[in-house]
């Protein structure tokens, strides 16, 4: 009769840890095997010194720091060195961080990184800082302890879980600071394929970094600082690699970085050929055709807490879902600045018709006025030289009594032709003229 299996699914889980705990009391009772597990634990962490207890902020006191515009501590450089190991131990804090928690961004649904914050913000002397500042502070701190709290748990990985993938002991974590019940839920996270593969993938990603810094744990920010107030200027990104890479004798840190340098002074000098100036968009241009362009809201060679919008020029690059997002969007900008510009030229086409009609409108008064004029002015020249004639007239009349003497001479001139009328009519011999005419008349 088959053995039915168990519903729940952390059975496994629980035989793994319950055996972990019986190898461990079975080294307590064997002498010899307890020797050799203890003399194992210390060939292997012979170097750890302990957890590191930050000396900052002793006994409520209050630390003095300088920030930069973007909230990056800078000065001095030995408060910010201890500030930053401070930020590391507040990492380890399994009350504030969990490390079982599979995704930072709970930390921010949850009250963990306000109260992370309101710890961090009673530490620091506030009386010289801007408070408008506060925020850009609040956003460095967080990054920083983000990347503190994610190399806490890598570090725990390859010391406690990797020499002891597939065996119980995978469970039990000797590190002091470490929640065993929190270290249990992540072994179980850890075991998971998913995550097995991830971390194999960047495992692989980190081997491909070859080029590293001469920096030590001074931090990017502070480098900048430094440059600037001796030079009076702050480098560029290119003059910044150069001096992050180089020892002080002069030679470049690696093979990596050496190539790297190389191929920034081929490309500056391809734009010097060209007698063009070096602005900081060429440099930035250099920078990514050799390096690649930024990712994910970081710009390297400022440190943490620096964005895209923070370094005009900066050449950059969407992935994924933001690519799509972003070609989409841009459609949608050029369908919109088309369709804007349509409206536009219609609006504009709209008002010249309106423009051309209301000329057109104005040059018909226009000419009907200047017509009308032309007709008045033809029509009062008429009149004058009808006038003109009429004078002319009476002028050329004997009389002087204007239109009566003209009639009266009319008159008389009426008279006389009817005298001589009657007068060659009662001449007998005079011979009137009588027309021949091809017909008789009379017999008509």
């Amino acid at each position: 009769m088959e053995t039915q299996q168990p519903l729940d699914p952390l059975y496994h889980y629980n035989m793994e840890v319950n055996s972990a705990m019986n190898d461990t009391a079975e080294e307590t009772e064997n002498p010899n095997c307890a020797e050799r597990s203890s003399a194992a634990e210390m060939r292997r962490f012979r170097t750890n010194r302990g957890p590191n207890r930050p000396r900052w902020a002793a006994n409520g006191t209050v630390e003095k720091l300088k920030f930069n515009a973007k909230g990056q501590p800078v000065a001095p450089p030995h408060t910010v060195a201890r500030f930053s190991r401070f930020l590391g131990w507040l990492a380890l804090e399994s009350s504030f961080f969990p490390i079982d928690n599979t995704d930072w961004r709970n930390f921010y649904k949850a009250s963990n990184m306000d109260a992370a914050w309101e710890r961090i913000k009673g530490t620091i002397d506030w009386s010289n800082v801007d408070v408008a500042m506060q925020p850009f502070v609040r956003r460095v701190c967080e990054l920083k302890l983000n990347d503190r709290w994610k190399s806490y748990k890598s570090r725990l990985r390859r010391l406690y879980y990797k020499p002891n993938i597939g065996t119980p002991r995978r469970f039990a974590c000797s590190h002091p600071s470490v929640n065993q019940a929190q270290w249990r839920l992540l072994v179980a996270e850890w075991d998971k394929k998913p995550n097995q593969e991830r971390a194999l993938t960047y495992a692989n990603n980190r081997k491909e970094l070859r080029s590293s810094h001469t920096n030590g744990t001074k931090t990017f920010a502070q480098m900048r600082y430094e440059y600037e107030q001796v030079n009076g200027y702050a480098p560029d990104r290119i003059t910044f690699f150069t001096m992050t890479h180089t020892r002080e004798d002069g030679t470049v840190v690696d093979a990596e970085s050496a190539d790297i340098i190389a191929k920034f002074k081929n490309g500056l000098k391809e734009y010097e050929d060209r007698q063009e100036i070096l602005t900081d968009e060429i440099r930035h241009k250099v920078y990514s055709d050799v390096l690649g362009p930024e990712k994910r809201n970081r710009v390297r060679g400022y440190g943490l807490g620096v964005q895209f919008t923070d370094v005009p020029g900066v050449v950059t690059e969407a992935r994924g879902m933001c690519r799509e997002v972003h070609t989409l969007r841009a459609a949608w900008e050029q369908q919109k600045q088309a369709t804007e510009e349509a409206h536009v030229e219609i609006k504009s086409l709209r008002l010249a018709n309106i423009n051309l009609a209301e000329e057109l409108r104005h040059e018909q008064a226009v000419t009907m006025e200047t017509h009308k004029k032309k007709m008045e002015d033809s029509f009062a020249k008429m009149k004058e030289n009808m006038m003109n004639e009429v004078n002319k007239l009476f002028h050329n009349s004997s009389s002087t009594d204007g239109e009566r003497g003209v009639m009266e001479n009319q008159m008389a001139s009426r008279d006389r032709i009817d005298e001589e009328d009657c007068v060659m009519a009662d001449q007998e011999n005079v011979e009137v003229y009588s027309p021949i005419m091809p017909f008789d008349l009379n017999s008509m």
